[in-house]
């Protein structure tokens, strides 16, 4: 995304977009501690086969996750901006908006947080590995399509984009897997 930005946009476009994608890395910082919860649940069910439970937990999961995707979305959408601003300077006020174009993924990724880990879980880390490629592929595409036209805003998509796909893939590669 920087590479392709850097061809098609000044310095200051990339220093913005790089500042939005850091402050994304911390939200990422966020979420990273509940994947140490949910794995070990989802691995420890799914080799005892207490299915009935993977489900309870997976739908309690996912209720849990969408109530604090949006506390998260919320909070970070109101306050990096100005954060942005505060931190470095006003130069830097366009990473806050290049920054919202990203943060919305976290409403659709942290719900589905659980996805890889249940492939990894049902020891199929080959599913893992497609719903990876899948996201990188997708990334790679809308950066191509957006960020010529778009610039920092259509990189930022692209990354949303890309978050989102690879849970969507691992969805869908466990569903035809019969996981």
């Amino acid at each position: 995304d920087v590479n392709l930005l850097g061809g098609c946009s000044t310095a200051a476009v990339i220093g913005t977009y790089k500042v939005a994608r850091d402050f994304m890395a911390a939200i990422w910082q966020v979420s990273d501690p509940l994947l140490f919860v949910v794995y070990p649940e989802l691995a420890k069910l799914w080799t005892r086969r207490e299915f009935p439970a993977l489900r309870r937990f997976l739908r309690n999961a996912v209720l849990g996750l969408s109530l604090a995707a949006v506390v998260l979305f919320g909070v970070a959408f109101i306050v990096v901006p100005p954060t942005i601003v505060l931190s470095l300077s006003e130069e830097f006020a366009a990473g806050g908006s290049v920054f919202r174009w990203m943060i919305w993924c976290v409403l659709v990724w942290m719900p589905l947080l659980w996805v890889n880990p249940l492939l990894m879980a049902a020891g199929r880390a080959n599913l893992f590995f497609r719903a990876t490629l899948v996201a990188s592929a997708t990334t790679l595409l809308f950066d191509l399509l957006l960020i010529p036209q778009f610039g920092a805003h259509g990189a930022a998509f692209a990354y949303a984009a890309g978050v989102l796909a690879s849970p969507l893939a691992g969805i869908y590669l466990a569903r035809s897997a019969g996981i």
